[in-house]
């Protein structure tokens, strides 16, 4: 059992069910809806408000336990859980094929993931995101406090962290990918686990065609 699986097993709702301020705010902003790709759901903070909106979602995370807490919440309606197929698998070994999507997004999966296999991942994604379609990646940048340690406060999962993306590095990656129609690179505090620390983060939302 790693890291993750561990935490979710002792604490449901690991970060909260908040959802990621970004993310909703990118989905109001131009209006995407449909078929949903989620890269490392977690325990289904951002799940949830999505299913919610409207939107079909293949959720994927390598985590049991937190795919359970997901599949098993009680605030899902019958026609949200039709709407929730849930894949309890390493993201990397996902089998794609056939399947097309609306909108792909990962919250702070890739820096999880060496460079090399998050830019692999990635280029696989691509294809099948429909024309029109959007991808919105999130991902701690090395400003963050668990790469810098300028202070003491640090997530206790900092060290769970393989890849902090240099300033501007995550658009240089995706903007061959299609029409960068959102950026930004911003710190903010964490209260939701642990001991508050502050977080440096860079989001993008790519339109593809």
């Amino acid at each position: 059992m790693n890291t993750f699986d561990k935490a979710y097993l002792a604490r449901p709702f690991l970060f909260g069910k908040e959802s990621t301020p970004e993310l909703m705010y990118v989905i109001e902003k131009f209006s995407i809806h449909g078929e949903a790709l989620e890269l490392g759901c977690g325990d289904g903070r951002d799940t949830f408000h999505l299913l919610q909106k409207g939107f079909s979602i293949t959720a994927v995370d390598q985590s049991q336990n937190a795919i359970n807490t997901l599949r098993f919440r009680d605030d899902l309606s019958s026609d949200e859980k039709k709407r929730l197929n849930t894949l309890c698998a390493n993201v990397n070994e996902i089998n794609l094929d056939g399947t097309a999507f609306d909108f792909v997004y990962a919250i702070t999966l890739l820096d999880h993931l060496d460079k090399s296999d998050g830019e692999k991942l990635i280029k696989r994604i691509i294809p099948h995101i429909r024309s029109g379609g959007y991808i919105f990646i999130k991902v701690h940048t090395i400003d963050d406090v668990g790469n810098t340690h300028a202070s003491e406060e640090v997530s206790e999962f900092a060290s769970e962290i393989k890849h902090f993306y240099s300033t501007d590095e995550l658009i240089t990656q995706m903007i061959r990918y299609g029409k960068v129609v959102y950026y930004l690179e911003a710190s903010e505090l964490d209260t939701d686990h642990g001991a508050p620390h502050t977080h440096a983060f860079a989001s993008i939302l790519i339109k593809k065609g």
